[in-house]
């Protein structure tokens, strides 16, 4: 029954499932973290331990090789540097990752990326210039494989770009 449910389901619906399947399977993998632990209350009259030594200078940041062909003006603005396997699906693994998923939630990305596409066609229609770069990204977005896909299926900027923003 529950099979069978899966089967005739859309492909999105399909890939959702499958998400919240893993989410399930492997908590460990996803952006939920267990409650901060509550501090205690200090007992009355107790002053708060003096701050330790002022710390030593932050160490040198060491980015991956990649992040030298950047201009130098721009390395003091990075925060965060993240490498993930080059399989034509990176830029949406970089997001899945930097909104605190794992790399492997990479087809949420797509998939929240394609509903915002849809639920707002006319007014994306419109900031792309027409119906042809409107449907060219929408095709970038809907791939069934895991395997490295072409370049047409890639996260291009700035279109997808305003639609992360979203």
């Amino acid at each position: 029954m529950k099979h069978a449910t899966f089967n005739n389901a859309e492909y999105s619906m399909q890939v959702q499932m499958k998400e919240k399947f893993r989410q399930f399977a492997y908590p460990e993998k996803t952006s939920m973290k267990p409650p901060p632990k509550k501090k205690s209350a200090r007992k009355k009259n107790q002053f708060p331990k003096p701050s330790p030594s002022p710390s030593p200078a932050p160490s040198i940041r060491k980015w991956p090789a990649e992040v030298g062909q950047l201009p130098p003006f721009m390395h003091q603005y990075y925060t965060n540097v993240v490498n993930v396997e080059g399989d034509g699906h990176c830029g949406f693994h970089t997001v899945s990752v930097l909104l605190g998923k794992s790399e492997d939630a990479y087809q949420m990305v797509r998939l929240d990326l394609t509903i915002e596409l849809n639920k707002n066609r006319a007014r994306y229609v419109n900031l792309f210039g027409g119906q042809q770069r409107f449907n060219y990204t929408k095709n970038a977005m809907t791939t069934n494989t895991i395997q490295p896909v072409d370049d047409d299926k890639w996260m291009t900027m700035p279109d997808m770009g305003f639609l992360l923003a979203q």
